[in-house]
């Protein structure tokens, strides 16, 4: 029995002062809370934040360190173990990470534990203060906790001590011989109450002992039967719980690892499952978005509620390919599909959503190429087909220019002459007279033009073999100068020729190891995009600055195109070389120019690509190439 009153007065303790300095602790607590509070309604909370801290440790040590050699104290630690304060180490000491359970301080939000290190027994009552990362511990030796209770229970003791000595004294004498057997029936039972279920009790005995010992035997046996049976429950219990939450953490992983986004509605349209994805897409976390109604959340969802509801009912699976969905700046595009859930009692459906944006823009991209295509091969054989009537009209301009003018006076231009009732001389005349021989010259003149022009346009058209040659870097610039003369757009009155050259050319020149026609097609990019937003910002004098210089120090050249255009804010900057971005109304541009040209020219020949601009000032790309071509590494 003074087992089982230790032990319950031990227990009273326990709680009261647990119960006592967990109260201290959360006082602690709550005076870092308020300053947290303070701190966040300053609204600068990382400038602010050492300063709040460095106070609110000050107020503490104040409060808490009146005394010197105090006993009982509280101190904190940082998430590094690091002592924030203490009433003898100093801040930024390490030195209690050498106690034998340190890390139980800020392993659980709160609690308690008792430990012994160097021969001292010390209780812990800690919690954890989650913004600042800090742990609040207070530190009891276990001698000062249960000095009342040692003292009570030594006066118990005594007391007990005493009464049993008297009482056993006196029955001695008197009912020796009839208690003994009662005396040791009370204690196999005090032992049997203090948990030795595996005590024997005597069952010789035949008179009423003997019956109330074989009773007190058979709830032993019960009591200990149940407890082996509570114990194997509470086994397989703990075993199916390991498992169930295993399964549930497995499943949980899978769900917010997959790309797409997963949904999971019930029968009303409300949110049951919320996985990563749909938090990152919608900025909704899993907490806020359950329970609530679908379209709530996903407010574009609207107009498939009622496809939803339908296919939850009918157990049907549905689905929708290429939705459009206007974001800040641009359009995306989605597949949904409606997973409705079949087994039996369970009325809901999972929605996946993809977002299908880049494989629609490379949908169209391959079908831009494929006209791209077809109008290159047009091109090209339009071109061949023009080549052959302008070598017959250069041959007969050229022969009569050739019969006109330096050969005037062969014979068989007299006999005909003569034939016609006229002399040379008269032709002659009035040919001078009627500029006939110019225009002839004008004829030939302008047949070289445009054959110069074909031959470039099959040079640009042709498919690259990817060979890199040596270019001049000039000539390379004003072929593509004369396609972008070429480029004339009727129903926008967008004319290349309107715009003003200036060429600053190196006058030494820049051969460059390159593929010409991927050279070229950048070149013609630039030209084409700086000369449309000259036109749409109907710049008065547009005009083109290009340039090229030879930069010894890195082997390199260096082409510079400047326009006076209306220029690129800086967000529009940042993005103009990412595939598919475009600053073009839907339709009128696929977004890949300038990125396929950062390509070529970073990828394909080991250059680099940049461009410099600001709102109303024009815009400059900067193009530079090795002298030794693409080097690899």
């Amino acid at each position: 029995m003074l087992v089982i009153a230790d032990k319950q007065l031990t227990r009273i303790i326990d709680k009261s002062q647990n119960a006592m300095y967990a109260e201290k602790v959360d006082v602690i607590w709550d005076t870092l809370n308020r300053a947290e509070n303070r701190l966040q309604k300053t609204g600068l909370v990382e400038a602010y934040a050492d300063d709040f801290k460095e106070s609110t440790v000050e107020e503490l040590r104040k409060a808490y360190y009146k005394h010197p050699n105090q006993v009982i104290y509280p101190f904190i630690l940082d998430g590094d173990f690091k002592v924030v304060i203490h009433p003898v180490l100093p801040a930024g000491d390490l030195s209690l990470l050498q106690l034998k359970e340190a890390k139980r301080l800020l392993s659980s939000e709160r609690g308690d534990f008792s430990s012994t290190d160097k021969d001292q027994a010390t209780w812990y009552a800690h919690r954890l203060f989650d913004p600042w990362n800090w742990g609040v511990v207070y530190v009891v030796p276990l001698d000062v906790k249960y000095a009342d209770a040692y003292a009570l229970r030594d006066m118990l003791v005594v007391v007990m001590v005493a009464i049993t000595f008297f009482v056993l004294a006196a029955l001695a004498v008197i009912l020796k011989r009839f208690t003994k057997p009662i005396v040791n029936l009370t204690e196999i039972s005090t032992q049997i109450a203090g948990g030795n279920l595996e005590q024997r009790i005597d069952l010789s005995a035949k008179d009423e002992i003997g019956t109330l010992s074989r009773s007190f035997d058979n709830m032993r046996k019960a009591v200990k039967q149940q407890i082996i049976d509570l114990n194997r429950e509470i086994d397989e219990r703990k075993l199916a719980e390991e498992e169930l939450r295993h399964l549930r953490n497995y499943l949980t992983n899978i769900i917010d690892s997959m790309p797409s986004v997963l949904v999971g509605v019930d029968i009303d349209g409300r949110v049951t499952l919320w996985n990563k994805t749909a938090e990152q897409t919608t900025g909704i976390t899993a907490d806020a978005a359950q329970g609530k109604i679908i379209s709530d959340v996903f407010p574009w969802m609207v107009s498939d509620m009622e496809r939803i509801t339908k296919s939850i009912r009918t157990r049907e699976i549905k689905q929708r390919r290429k939705m459009p969905r206007l974001l800040e700046n641009s359009t995306c595009y989605e597949d949904m599909t409606i997973y409705p859930l079949i087994t039996n009692g369970v009325e809901g459906a999972v929605i996946r959503v993809d977002d299908v944006t880049d494989k629609v823009r490379m949908e169209e991209m391959m079908i831009q190429s494929e006209k791209m295509l077809s109008v290159g091969g047009l091109a090209a054989g339009m071109a061949h087909e023009i080549n052959n009537p302008i070598a017959g009209m250069m041959q007969t301009a050229s022969v009569m220019a050739n019969r006109l003018s330096e050969n005037i006076n062969m014979p068989a231009n007299l006999k005909a002459a003569e034939a016609a009732g006229t002399t040379m001389e008269a032709i002659r005349y009035f040919m001078e007279a009627r500029s006939i021989l110019r225009m002839i010259t004008a004829i030939v003149d302008s047949g070289r033009r445009v054959a110069a022009i074909v031959d470039n346009m099959l040079s640009f058209a042709r498919k690259s073999d990817a060979q890199i040659s040596s270019h001049l870097l000039s000539e390379l610039l004003d072929k593509t100068l004369e396609l972008a003369a070429a480029d004339y757009d009727l129903q926008k009155r967008y004319d290349f020729k309107k715009i003003e050259i200036k060429k600053e050319y190196d006058d030494k020149g820049s051969f460059v190891p390159c593929e010409g026609a991927k050279i070229q097609q950048v070149l013609l990019n630039i030209f084409r995009n700086g000369g449309q937003a000259m036109l749409d910002a109907r710049i008065k004098d547009p005009k083109f600055i290009v340039r090229t210089r030879f930069e010894r120090q890195r082997e390199r050249v260096c082409i510079e195109i400047e326009d006076n255009g209306p220029g690129m804010d800086e967000a529009t900057r940042k993005r103009v070389f990412e595939p598919f971005f475009t600053t073009k109304p839907v339709g009128m541009g696929t977004g890949l120019g300038l990125s396929v040209s950062y390509f070529i020219i970073t990828e394909n020949h080991g250059g680099e690509m940049a461009v410099e601009s600001r709102p109303g000032s024009g815009a400059k790309f900067i193009i530079r190439l090795p002298l030794e071509g693409r080097r690899e590494g």
